[in-house]
């Protein structure tokens, strides 16, 4: 079967051909080697299929050759474009994970600054409420000073006791 195809032709297959190679690299999530492979093996199947066969076909013509040898070059610019969004997605994939470390090391730190403020807020409010009840004082709080001044008088009558 003898099959040649336009200058028209051509340009919409390689234009569909480019469409289906990044359509691969954008709804891939992984960018391995393999599946790059895949997709130019696929690619240079379908060239082949579009251009009329191989050379071992009897009604096989240099045009065809001629097309076939564009579409392998085709190919080839596409090939080179994958492996270089490939590259791209694992740098930023890298950055991502250092940035996702970062976000997890300052969440960790401001949990634990949460913990240390509501220990000290509710410390705060447990020394102010008893000092409010000693002292009648209810609609006032204390100078800090004045509350750990009074606290450390509490702890020692305490211990006298």
């Amino acid at each position: 079967m003898k099959t040649s195809m336009t200058p028209e032709e051509f340009e919409a297959l390689k234009s569909r051909v480019a469409r289906d190679a990044l359509a691969s690299i954008k709804f891939k999530s992984s960018f391995d080697y393999k599946t790059t492979q895949e997709l130019v093996d696929h690619l240079r199947e379908h060239a082949n299929r579009e251009a009329g066969g191989n050379p071992s076909d009897d009604d096989y013509d240099p045009e065809t050759l001629a097309v076939e040898h564009d579409a392998a070059d085709e190919i080839d610019r596409l090939q080179e474009l994958v492996r270089v969004h490939r590259e791209a997605a694992v740098a930023r994939l890298d950055v991502m994970h250092e940035l996702q470390a970062r976000i997890d090391s300052l969440e960790a730190e401001i949990k634990d600054r949460a913990a240390s403020f509501e220990l000290r807020w509710g410390a705060d409010r447990r020394a102010i409420k008893r000092w409010q009840d000693a002292t009648g004082h209810h609609e006032t709080w204390p100078d800090h000073a004045d509350l750990c001044v009074w606290l450390l008088g509490e702890l020692d009558r305490l211990r006298a006791i």
